[in-house]
């Protein structure tokens, strides 16, 4: 399920983005070097990553990235895909033109490596 924003200036968003974790405006995630974004609660953090692939004037696709060798649940993915849009509603709503989804399994932008668990629309 990638995040896809329409935005003119990504790079810029980005930048503010790590901005506000940095000052603490942001608490609920953190960044590392690579500018993946995960998780700052106890549940969920380092569980999985959201990668941002940049589209210059266009905008930003927001991949999931698991662990290596280790199933994300259903679980773990639908919480880091609500609480980046939850993010991203909260505190650039002005800045941002659309967000969408697409459906896991569709994009090659998320990990495969999802466990359904047993649920029956997968």
């Amino acid at each position: 399920m990638a995040i896809i924003l329409n935005i003119s200036q990504p790079e810029e968003f980005l930048e503010i983005f790590k901005k506000e974790i940095d000052e603490g405006v942001i608490t609920s995630w953190s960044y590392d070097e690579d500018g993946d974004f995960t998780l700052t609660n106890a549940e969920f953090a380092n569980k999985a990553w959201l990668h941002p692939y940049v589209k210059e004037n266009e905008g930003i696709t927001f991949g999931i990235l698991g662990r290596k060798n280790v199933l994300l649940t259903i679980v773990e993915y639908s919480s880091y895909h609500s609480a980046m849009i939850e993010t991203i509603i909260l505190h650039f709503n002005k800045i941002i033109d659309r967000i969408s989804i697409v459906q896991p399994m569709i994009s090659d932008y998320d990990t495969h490596s999802i466990d359904y668990g047993k649920n029956e629309y997968r």
